[in-house]
């Protein structure tokens, strides 16, 4: 079984591309439009692989709107 892998803000970015900055990121969560993370260390946030896909898929059916 293949462990966990977690991503922080800068790897969030990383993943999604293009004009995705750790700090865009940040705004997004502080509003509230990123998926609940998964756990924290200290007070920053982490996500799974998982949650930054279906993130994409949802930023992809927004721009086919």
């Amino acid at each position: 079984m293949k462990p966990l892998q977690f991503y922080g803000q800068v790897e969030f970015a990383r993943e999604l591309g293009g004009n995705w900055s750790r700090q865009k990121i940040a705004v997004y969560y502080s509003r509230g439009l990123l998926p609940e993370p998964v756990g924290y260390v200290g007070k920053r946030p982490l996500w799974t692989k998982e949650q930054i896909e279906e993130f994409k898929k949802k930023l992809k059916e927004k721009e086919q709107r």
